[in-house]
Parts: C-alpha cells; sequence; structure tokens
C-alpha cells in the first residue's frame, strides 16, 4: 500500500498506517572505496524521496540525491552550484537502501558517513520541479497533503543560491549555502502556502533567476509541519515533523528548552538574525544528541553545518540537548537574544515490534573475544538504546564490573566511526551508587552505533580488551516496550516526568549520573508497578517508607498514565534514594508489558515446581524475592537462553554484585514462560517474587 493510501485510509488497522521509520532514516556507515549498498528500510526506490549525504571526519562537500532528478545527479547545499553527474557517488535506490560507488563524497575507504533518508509522503514530504516565468506570481502544485511548514528551492541547471522558506519567518528568506541572517528584499519569496500549492514572486531565483526573462527549471523541496494533524503512528494520531522557531535569552543565562510534543532524533536549526558564524547547524540522535542536563565535564553534541564542507564540530559537552518533548540548550550555548528557525523529526520507530529480537538482544562472549560475532542473537536492527555488559568468568572484581551505557546519556561511536577527540562514553554501573564514569575500562566504545540501529559489536567491546568471556543485554527503545528518559531535578515534592513509552509503565530503574563516589553515591531506585517499590537495583535488602516514583499527585499510587508519572525528592536519611534533587542529573529505564514480547510482574512461592505464564518461552528472565533481604535471596538473579536456560543446572549472574558467573537448577525452561523450581531460591514457600521476562 502506497504511503498515501496509509494515511488517507484512516480507520484502517495499525499495520497500514505509516510510521516515522518508514519515512525517515539515519544510517551510518564506513567507506570501503569501492562500490557497496547500504540498508536503511525505507523504500525510495519505488515511493520516492531524496538522501542526504555528509562525510562526517574531514572536509567534503554535502550531496542530496532525489528520485525526481534521478540518480547519480548531485546537489550540495553548501555550494550555489548547479547539480553535476556523479557516477562515483550515489548510483542507483533500492526499496530498502541505496548503492554508492567509490566518490570521496559518499565512499572513500576509512572514512566516515551519515546519510539522512526523506521519503515522499503526505504530512511529511514531497518534492516538484517547476520553470519560471517573468511575468508575475507563478502558483506551483504538490502533493504534501498540508501546507509546508519550510522548504528549499534551488535552480537546478544554473549557479542560483538556494532560497530558504520557513513558516516562522514567511516575510523573509534564507540561503542554505551560508551563514548570515535572513533579509527581506521587496516581496516575499513565497506569497502564500496551502495544503496544495504555494505561489511565488518574481523578485528571487526561486521565481526566475533576478527577473531574468529566461525561464529556468527549479526544484523544491518541502517539509511538513504537523500540528496535531499528521496522521502517523499505529493509531493514526502522531505527529512526526515540526517547523517552529525560538528566541534565545538576552542574558544568556539557564537552559532554553523548546517544546515540540515530541522527542526528535533529527534537528536542523538556523539563527536567522544573526551574521558571521551563525550556520545552519544538524543534530541527530545516531551521531550524539543527547540528554538535558547532560554532565558538563563527559561526552559532546556532535553538529554538521548544512553550509559548510566540514567535519563534524564537537561541540562543548551538553550545548544542544535532548528531551523527551523537544530539544534545548545549555547557557549560551546558542547566541544570546537571537530567533532561531528550525525542521524536528521524530525519533522512531512509533510502530510497536512483533518479536522479542526487534527490541532486545543477547551476546555471550567466546573464550578470547568479549563479543563473540557468532553469538549474536539480535535481529538486523539491532537494539542499542541500552547495553549492560559483563565478564563472566573474571576472579577480580574490579574486571567484572556491571557496565551499562546507553544512547540518552551519550556514546562514543565505533573507533572507526569516532573522530579523533577521545571522549569517553558515560558509564553506570548497576551494583554500585556511584556516579557516571568516563575514564578506564569502564568506558570503552559504545558497539551498535553503525548502520540503521547499530549492529556491529564484533568490532569492539564496551569494556576493556581482554576480559573474556563476557554477556551483555541490549534494549531498543520501541512503544510498549522501553524508553529512556534524562532530566535535571528541580527540587520540588514531586517532577512530573514525561515520557515516550506511549504504554502505563510497569517498572522503573532511576539513578543519579553526576557527581558521586565510592561511599557518597546515589541508589538504583526501582519501581515495578505495585506497593512495593522500595527496592534498589544495586542492593539485596529491601527499604520502607520510600515513594520516590509514582503517579502524579499522588504519591503512594501505582502509575496509570501513558505519558507520564511523579519522582519526589527525599532529604535526610533518604537523600541517597531522592529523584529529584536540584540541580541533579538523573537517568530514567522506563519498562512496558507487551503482549508476546515483555512480561513484568509478581508470583508467591509455593515451594512445589510453578510455571510462570508469560503468553511466550522466555529468552531472558530477571527475579528478585522481595520478601527477603538475605544475601542470595534477595539478589537480582538475571538468566537467558544463550547462556542457557535448560532442563537441569542453569548459568545465573546478579546485578547487584560483581561475583562471576554460577550454576544451579533454580529455573527451567516453559512453553508459555518459565518454571522455578520448588524449594529452590526462586520458590520458597511463601516468599513473594517480582520478575521480568523477555521473549
Amino acid at each position: 500500500m502506497s504511503t498515501a493510501k496509509k494515511i488517507l485510509s484512516g480507520s484502517g488497522a495499525s499495520a497500514d498506517r505509516t510510521n516515522v521509520e518508514d519515512v525517515f532514516n539515519t544510517h551510518m556507515y564506513l567507506g570501503t572505496g569501492s562500490s557497496q549498498t547500504k540498508t536503511n528500510y525505507v523504500d525510495i526506490l519505488n515511493e520516492g524521496g531524496m538522501i542526504w549525504f555528509k562525510r562526517r571526519n574531514t572536509d567534503a562537500r554535502h550531496g542530496l540525491y532525489d528520485t525526481v532528478r534521478g540518480a547519480t545527479k548531485i546537489l550540495s547545499p553548501n555550494k550555489d552550484n548547479a547539480q553535476s553527474t556523479n557516477s562515483g557517488g550515489l548510483t542507483a535506490f533500492t526499496s530498502t537502501g541505496f548503492t554508492v560507488n567509490s566518490a570521496t563524497d559518499v565512499n572513500f575507504s576509512g572514512s566516515t558517513y551519515v546519510s539522512w533518508a526523506f521519503r515522499k509522503a503526505p504530512n511529511f514530504f514531497d518534492m516538484v520541479t517547476y520553470t519560471s516565468n517573468s511575468v508575475g506570481v507563478l502558483t506551483v502544485n504538490h502533493n504534501l497533503g498540508q501546507a509546508p511548514g519550510m522548504i528549499f528551492f534551488k535552480e537546478i541547471n544554473g549557479s542560483q543560491e538556494w532560497v530558504v522558506w520557513h513558516r516562522s519567518a514567511s516575510s523573509q528568506f534564507g540561503n542554505l549555502s551560508y551563514e548570515g541572517a535572513w533579509s527581506t528584499v521587496g516581496n516575499a519569496v513565497v506569497n502564500s502556502v496551502s495544503s496544495t500549492n504555494f505561489v511565488l514572486t518574481e523578485s528571487r531565483s526561486a521565481t526566475n533567476g533576478g527577473n531574468s526573462t529566461t525561464p529556468k527549471t527549479y526544484i523544491a523541496y518541502l517539509f511538513a509541519h504537523n500540528n496535531n494533524d499528521g496522521g502517523f503512528g499505529p493509531n493514526g494520531d502522531l505527529d512526526i515533523i515540526k517547523c517552529g522557531s525560538f528566541t534565545t535569552d538576552a542574558s544568556g543565562s539557564g537552559i532554553k528548552t523548546e517544546n515540540i510534543g515530541f522527542e526528535p532524533q533529527w534537528v536542523i536549526v538556523k539563527n536567522i538574525t544573526g551574521n558571521t558564524g551563525d550556520d545552519w547547524y544538524i543534530y541527530d540522535t545516531h551521531r550524539g544528541l543527547y540528554a538535558e542536563g547532560y554532565n558538563t565535564s563527559t561526552g559532546r553534541t556532535v553538529a554538521l553545518r548544512a553550509n559548510k564542507a566540514g567535519g563534524e564540530l564537537n561541540n562543548s559537552p551538553g550545548s544542544f540537548l535532548l528531551t523527551s518533548t523537544g530539544f534545548g540548550q545549555k547557557s549560551d550555548a546558542l547566541q544570546n537574544g537571537a530567533t532561531f528557525v528550525y525542521c524536528a523529526i521524530r525519533r522512531s520507530p512509533t510502530k510497536e515490534a512483533e518479536a522479542g529480537l526487534e527490541v532486545f538482544g543477547i551476546n555471550a562472549g567466546g573464550s578470547t573475544n568479549y563479543f563473540d560475532s557468532d553469538s549474536i542473537t539480535y535481529a538486523i536492527k539491532s537494539p542499542d538504546d541500552l547495553v549492560i555488559v559483563k565478564r563472566r568468568n573474571s576472579t577480580s572484581p574490579a574486571d567484572q564490573q556491571w557496565a551499562v551505557t546507553d544512547r540518552m546519556r551519550g556514546i562514543e561511536p565505533l573507533t572507526s566511526m569516532a573522530q579523533t577527540e577521545t571522549t569517553g562514553t558515560p558509564t553506570l554501573f548497576t551494583h554500585t551508587t556511584n556516579g557516571e564514569a568516563t575514564s578506564g575500562s569502564r568506558a570503552g566504545k559504545y558497539p551498535g552505533t553503525t548502520g540503521n540501529s547499530g549492529g556491529n559489536a564484533a568490532s569492539t567491546n564496551i569494556v576493556a580488551t581482554g576480559l573474556a568471556p563476557g554477556i551483555s543485554y541490549w534494549w531498543r527503545r520501541s512503544p510498549g516496550f522501553f524508553d529512556v528518559v534524562g532530566y535535571v531535578g528541580d527540587g520540588a515534592t514531586d517532577q512530573t516526568i514525561t515520557h515516550n513509552l506511549q504504554g502505563i509503565p510497569k517498572m522503573v530503574w532511576g539513578k543519579r549520573r553526576d557527581g558521586l563516589s565510592s561511599g557518597t553515591g546515589s541508589s538504583w531506585v526501582v519501581y515495578y508497578g505495585s506497593g512495593l517499590y522500595n527496592l534498589f537495583l544495586n542492593s539485596n535488602t529491601n527499604f520502607t517508607g520510600l515513594t520516590a516514583i509514582h503517579k502524579v499527585g499522588a504519591s503512594g499510587f501505582a502509575i496509570d498514565s501513558t505519558t507520564q508519572f511523579a519522582v519526589s525528592v527525599q532529604s535526610g536519611g533518604n537523600s541517597s534514594h531522592s529523584l529529584n534533587t536540584s540541580g541533579n542529573e538523573y537517568i530514567l529505564y522506563i519498562f512496558g508489558e507487551q503482549t508476546g514480547i515483555s512480561k513484568i510482574g509478581t508470583y508467591e512461592g509455593t515451594g512445589s515446581d510453578l510455571n510462570i505464564d508469560c503468553g511466550f518461552a522466555a529468552r531472558w528472565v530477571m527475579i528478585r524475592d522481595v520478601s527477603s533481604g538475605s544475601a542470595g535471596q534477595g539478589n537480582w538473579f538475571v538468566y537467558d537462553t544463550t547462556r542457557g536456560i535448560n532442563a537441569g543446572s542453569d548459568p545465573f549472574i546478579r546485578f547487584d554484585i560483581t561475583d562471576a558467573e554460577a550454576s544451579a537448577d533454580y529455573i527451567d525452561p516453559h512453553s508459555s514462560g518459565f518454571t522455578v523450581v520448588g524449594g529452590q531460591t526462586h520458590n520458597v514457600d511463601d516468599h513473594n517474587y517480582f520478575f521480568y521476562a523477555i521473549a
């Protein structure tokens, strides 16, 4: 079914609707110097669209290729040049990606690249070509289905400037290849826009090349602006693209945030009131766009500039920030007292996964490699939003710590993808109260940052080399299954947290990230959807009198909203359990219960073999005895089928301690979940247990 039919079907099944991952993709890859075909899961070949390329590690022109002008035909946003034939560039669009040849701007051996795919779709993106006139206004029809929010214009066969129109500065025009302020000369470039056409004046190159009497051919790239009318997602009620503006504070104080109603994965932003140095900045979550409150001593926000050929800029840490409802900036990150326009695209996916392999992966290393490429068990769209990794058999505690990294707090890409800067990956540890570490063996490269969503664990590791064998668990953010939120505490009794799980959270892990050291840290607070959410991931003891995560406006009550919950400030003896101390930085991992994929619940031990029904055969299981704080019963036990869930003895490992892997016959496989063996650690008569299982 075509994109247009999917969106217009309205009452159709969710499988027929269009999701953001169907129409947009960020794809990172490594140049080989010879022809290669890349998979980005976007059907540009049959649906039409444009792919934007940029070499990341050094100077090279940007390249726009589209299905209107044809493969090999390049326009460069950083140049006013006419299109040219680049036989070494993009040579073909495919139904799942593209093919590139050996040109240095798309495929030089050893260089790093990013591509952004924009597929034609109502309410998202369209392209039209037209011929100019010199007799007044010109009306050009389009198929965007709603009034555009931003338009790029370019003469195809001549060296005319790129003209940019934006809904938030409709009486002005900008130049995509120029860093200066926007201007108003004579009439507006675009007189009017509608859901079916736009009307141009004759005063600029977007219409007739400066009043030339010679007709010229132009292409216009149209970006939509959804305003509660996007029509995307399984229920047809999601916006996925916004074009707007904001003005920074004249004093440069405080964090400026822009609420666009969703968390973006791609943002282009331009200061339209400034002059020299005010570039067109492009950010995306694959290369590095991190959470609000990102610690100033770690990580980086990575930008490319549409108007310049230069490689990536590793901005001051956290200068441009991600929030669960939009984006923001640190103090003085952008020019004070200036007006900016932007276009932002929603994070993917918006469609629920259909199998556990789409959203959760397990990788058990061999005898010499921490990660074993032959043991990767996740699907091709690899999950890489959260990775928890540990050495399995070391006798040295320092070598077997649980390392926790995630894309929201910041990553350092694979060595092959990185710049010369070597800022470490911010790493937390499930078994300690410590804050983030960015040096030493726990702060290595982050696997899974190549390709569509990741997927090259074999070529690097999170912890130091030589620590074999290892085990790693990979979560992908997906509706109903898993989400991540970063925030700064405001010190209020309760702070409302907005999330994008698109379901009611059944379990939440909360952790303070910044300024902590051994002995003075902050516990991992665990909420698990009942009155007994007084647990700590780093401890085998229970705690009373704490309601750190709860329903908004109702401390002590379970979360019942699909969009928000509250975190509480704690003081005195509970200060190490606070999730809202003023100015402190926090991360939340939010887990949902999705039919056929994940199950979060409790059971009571019987002393006899007990089948725990999950609705699927469990591939991964975590169990915690919540009725006892004694060692060996209150630990956070973890099992997986990669290491073995068998009818006999099973390998287990525990999140709250650094002990090496051990084995015992505590659980058995079951076709609809798992079985806890009677009388053993996970099935003592009258004990209460909490579990999390994934298919």
